[in-house]
């Protein structure tokens, strides 16, 4: 199983360069400091975020799932990639103890688009 068969994009990397090519125009742009992003959704909350560097070129591709939430998150920091501009994370802790972010049920990772405009309306270091 990978990261897109995981949300019901089971085909090879032709197929899927094919679909990326056929319904990037319907996406929306999002402006990123180091590129731009081209959303494209559907209704069930399957997202792909498909990067584009400065140059427009194409870098990558990752599947998202926009929905609500059904626990709390304590964030403990944000990660950047510094081989990938384009790709961050947040760590933290599932359902964290009342004032301590640092402590909860489990830690856990969520890989995040565009982390720069996340990481204005969280409180966590950045690294």
């Amino acid at each position: 199983m990978s990261h897109l068969s995981a949300i019901g994009f089971r085909m090879g990397p032709a197929e899927f360069e094919a679909l990326l090519v056929q319904t990037a125009p319907q996406g929306e742009m999002v402006a990123a400091i180091s590129g731009t992003y081209i959303r494209v959704g559907a209704s069930s909350g399957v997202q792909l975020w498909v990067q584009a560097d400065t140059e427009g070129r194409v870098v990558g591709c990752n599947p998202h799932f926009a929905g609500v939430g059904r626990m709390r998150m304590g964030v403990s920091r944000l990660v950047r990639n510094p081989d990938r501009p384009l790709d961050g994370a947040i760590f933290g802790w599932a359902e964290p103890e009342p004032g301590d972010p640092e402590q909860g049920l489990y830690r856990f990772a969520v890989d995040s688009p565009e982390l720069g405009s996340v990481e204005r309306r969280l409180s966590a270091p950045a690294e």
